[in-house]
């Protein structure tokens, strides 16, 4: 992990590898979009990967995009690239996609077959930090951002507004709807840092919610990990994980129903829930949600 006391939310956290090696350092930049409209199952998730974090690829760079249409049918394309560069506000994977911030807040990804527009409708993201005591500055976040001793998380726009507009193989995806935006990174491959794991964002009337849940591998006591954030009117109201010092008064549970699969390969066509229980001793907050696929 760098040392640097500051840095900006996109931030490569390695040095981006050269080679394809699962035993190096990997991180991904993850953009989503859900239609807004409850009669469209439209979405499309775009993911930058540098090295290796969940399975052995030839290359060290490539981006995924995938998603359904609004009919529900699915869709996917994967970009081989030839190198990757990473600067502030900016991400490119040459020969595959690229991302860039505007002057006006608004990222522009794009890839052959289109492109997704996203801009937050929060007043800040949510960094989980090893270092309790660094003062997080805007647009500037201590390091290293860990949620466990190897894995971390940066939640560059937890909320937005998005704009898609794309075609796969002669079959258009245009909608507009809600987004999010985050970057993942670990000093190896993820299933080595956990054996189970959930993230969950949603919108639900004026609320905004992220969470990472995980249980870490070789955790005798099987105590889950948890790193969360909550806003209200784009505000936000609530702010911990696992090991800081407000922990013991924010806490956030996560239960999933028994239907819940081991992998999301296994889902299908089931209908699977779970519960999030938001609560604050010190304010008073006290918020529960039931997320349903």
């Amino acid at each position: 992990m760098s040392s640097a006391t500051s840095y900006y939310a996109d931030a490569p956290y390695f040095a981006l590898p050269t080679t394809a090696s699962p035993d190096l350092p990997n991180q991904i930049w993850y953009f989503e979009a859900v239609a807004d409209q409850s009669s469209s199952k439209a979405s499309l998730q775009v993911v930058f990967w540098s090295g290796q974090p969940v399975v052995s690829a030839p290359i060290p760079f490539y981006v995924t995009v995938s998603g359904t249409y609004a009919d529900g049918s699915y869709l996917s394309a994967f970009y081989p690239a030839t190198s990757a560069n990473v600067s502030e506000g900016r991400g490119v994977w040459d020969g595959a996609a690229s991302w860039e911030k505007d002057e006006h807040g608004w990222f522009i990804v794009t890839f052959p077959a289109g492109r997704l527009r996203l801009k937050s409708v929060v007043d800040s993201g949510h960094y989980p930090t090893a270092d309790e005591d660094a003062h997080i500055q805007p647009g500037k976040l201590p390091m290293p951002l860990l949620v466990n001793g190897g894995i971390g998380w940066s939640t560059t726009v937890p909320a937005a507004v998005v704009e898609v507009d794309a075609t796969f193989e002669g079959k258009a995806l245009k909608f507009h709807g809600t987004g999010f935006h985050d970057t993942n990174f670990a000093t190896t491959q993820w299933p080595q840092q956990f054996t189970k794991w959930f993230w969950v964002r949603g919108n639900a009337g004026p609320y905004t919610f992220v969470v990472y849940h995980f249980l870490p591998r070789g955790n005798a006591e099987g105590k889950w990990h948890t790193s969360a954030a909550l806003w209200r009117d784009g505000k936000k109201v609530m702010d911990t994980w696992t090991g800081a010092r407000n922990s013991a008064e924010q806490t956030v549970q996560l239960t999933p129903s028994k239907t819940w699969p081991a992998t999301p390969a296994d889902i299908g066509d089931a209908q699977v829930d779970l519960t999030l229980d938001f609560h604050d001793s010190h304010t008073g907050l006290h918020r529960k949600f039931t997320v349903t696929r």
